[in-house]
């Protein structure tokens, strides 16, 4: 269970789980400038993974270790190459949403009233950064407490914001991706976007999610998932770390192979009692 929790918790707003995509319309591209993020996923057992993830126009590659996943939003597919085990596959955005599975009991929808939000207080380590916390307000509740650091020298849309929480399509929205949505938002401390000097309205920006800790209560034990972006720039992937490995083989996705295991699992004919 605290495994199912760990991974749960570090895509919500990071490209660890590397699912996390987007069906927007046609229009500006997610990010007209390239974006390199460096994200520390700093688990409850003490281990920390380090993700790399390159957006640009409608790509995102998200590198972890021997592992590169490309999201194509034009294309709608998404491409992973494992380069220890000499493999690719690539899957098309509908059959994610078909394996994706279903939100939580809890449902994203339900943050607005379960929470009670308020702005947090600022710290040294993350200068310039705003601060917003959330706190259950079941003391039952698995989530106790999320913490989000907010970084509004970063501009990004909606599309783009959802795309980076882990919020996007397939995928089911967590309370997790919710709040990190509201604090991002444009609006997350009442500001107002003042019209540019043409008149027209200003565009509604979304901040960078800079740091994100998550703290659980499951079976007595408190758990707490720390995501936090090291270093923000504009670098590009090297061109080895994108490229299908020569001789590499083309296989099914992880995802879709753990699908059919599942569909195979129920069309297991039952034991008779005797």
């Amino acid at each position: 269970m605290i495994t199912t929790l760990t991974a749960r918790a570090a895509s919500a707003m990071t490209a660890l789980a590397l699912f996390s995509f987007s069906a927007f319309a046609a229009g500006p591209p997610l990010f007209p400038q390239p974006l390199h993020l460096t994200r520390a996923v700093d688990d409850p057992d003490g281990k920390t993974t380090m993700v790399d993830e390159y957006c640009r126009g409608n790509t995102i590659v998200s590198i972890v270790g021997d592992r590169t996943v490309i999201a194509d939003y034009d294309k709608q597919t998404v491409m992973e190459i494992d380069r220890a085990a000499g493999t690719y596959s690539v899957t098309p955005f509908a059959q994610l949403a078909k394996n994706a599975p279903p939100p939580p009991p809890s449902s994203a929808q339900s943050t607005e009233t379960s929470f009670t939000y308020r702005a947090g207080v600022p710290r040294a380590a993350r200068a310039g950064a705003e601060y917003y916390e959330a706190e259950a307000k079941d003391g039952r509740a698995p989530i106790r407490k999320v913490e989000t650091a907010v970084d509004r020298s970063v501009a990004l849309s909606r599309d783009a914001a959802e795309v980076l929480a882990g919020a996007a399509y397939p995928r089911s929205r967590t309370d997790e991706s919710e709040i990190a949505l509201r604090a991002t938002s444009p609006n997350a401390s009442g500001r107002r976007v003042q019209s540019n000097s043409s008149g027209s309205a200003a565009s509604q920006s979304y901040g960078l999610a800079v740091e994100q800790s998550v703290t659980y209560e499951l079976e007595g034990r408190t758990v707490v998932i720390k995501n936090r972006i090291t270093h923000i720039g504009h670098e590009e992937p090297l061109a080895a770390l994108i490229a299908i490995p020569p001789g590499a083989r083309l296989v099914e996705s992880a995802s879709v192979l753990a699908r059919k295991a599942l569909d195979d699992a129920d069309r297991l004919p039952s034991t008779p009692a005797h």
